[in-house]
């Protein structure tokens, strides 16, 4: 693959990227650690801990700014936290952005990888100051598709999650189509494996009362399994043929639909939820009802079990 400079990728392969974190750095020793990614509560022997959370990143020697990466997707952006990085959230995400914003030129190419950028460059990074030297070349090969002008990706909030949604234009019928059931199906499929694999230590482990926790053996989660059975519920709920599959000529049309339907599907869904969480609360009164019957009358046998026995102590 080869550049020019007037080319929306910069005319070379390799990076010097630098971050630093505001304050100093607190080494803690045996230490219960919370792990968002792995969903876990976990010690460990060293854990990195600075001051701030204002983090500052460096490209090839100049400092760049995450002003431009939050006007992108502002949904991302935080008053309290510019960058940073050594977990999977938002922060690490606008690093990822403002540095494919430096890296590539045209807008929405910088928008199309910034996130295979971030799994493969920033979400390794630990919690600290550090200094990578990248080489895009390989990285540019696996995500050649999405260095087109026929792929766009927009970043949608919804009733179950967030995701990033691909708007690709097919060659024969030049129109952008996206299968949105799909995509939010799998949104909730990753909802369900986070909470699937998420585990914390009982108390006596954490006061160090106990040693080690037990290992408990659980099957893997099967991600294909469960997104066969979330597709068919979400058919059922809402993504009929009308919703399920989007295409139109314009990507901007295309993206007004997908808004259109994604609000629509969170009506409905807050709509079952607010149905459910109805029931269930006259399921509590009715079961805390039962509950109160109960003791009141266990109550009153109690109360004729002591009159019993003073009337028979009395003859």
């Amino acid at each position: 693959m080869s550049y020019n400079l007037l080319s929306p990728i910069a005319p070379f392969n390799k990076y010097l990227v630098k971050g630093e974190y505001d304050g100093t750095f607190e080494i803690n020793s045996n230490t219960y650690i919370l792990d968002f990614d792995k969903g876990s509560v976990e010690k460990k022997d060293i854990y990195y801990n600075q001051n701030s959370y204002n983090g500052h990143i460096w490209l090839n020697g100049n400092e760049i700014s995450p002003k431009h990466a939050a006007k992108l997707r502002p949904s991302l952006a935080s008053k309290e936290t510019d960058f940073c990085w050594g977990n999977k959230g938002a922060g690490s995400k606008i690093v990822a952005l403002a540095i494919c914003a430096h890296i590539f030129k045209y807008r929405e190419w910088a928008i199309n990888m910034y996130q295979p950028f971030a799994e493969k460059y920033i979400y390794p990074l630990r919690r600290e100051n550090f200094e990578i030297e990248i080489d895009l070349k390989d990285f540019l090969i696996d995500n050649r598709e999405k260095l087109t002008f026929d792929y766009f990706t927009r970043y949608f909030d919804f009733s179950g999650g967030t995701r990033e949604i691909a708007l690709v234009r097919n060659d024969l019928t030049k129109k952008y189509s996206v299968n949105l059931l799909d995509e939010v199906a799998w949104a909730y499929v990753e909802r369900k494996e986070f909470f699937y694999n998420w585990k914390v230590p009982s108390l006596p482990s954490v006061f160090g009362m106990k040693e080690k926790e037990p290992e408990i053996e659980k099957p893997c989660f099967d991600k294909h399994a469960v997104f066969k059975t979330i597709r068919r519920s979400l058919q059922r709920q809402f993504f009929t043929k009308q919703y399920a599959r989007l295409e139109d000529s314009s990507s901007y049309m295309l993206e007004s639909k997908i808004q259109k339907t994604l609000y629509l599907f969170s009506s409905k869904q807050q709509e079952y939820l607010n149905v459910r969480a109805e029931k269930r609360r006259k399921a509590y009164i009715k079961d805390r009802s039962k509950f109160l019957q109960k003791i009141i009358r266990d109550e009153l046998k109690e109360n004729k079990y002591d009159e019993n026995i003073e009337n028979n102590a009395e003859q």
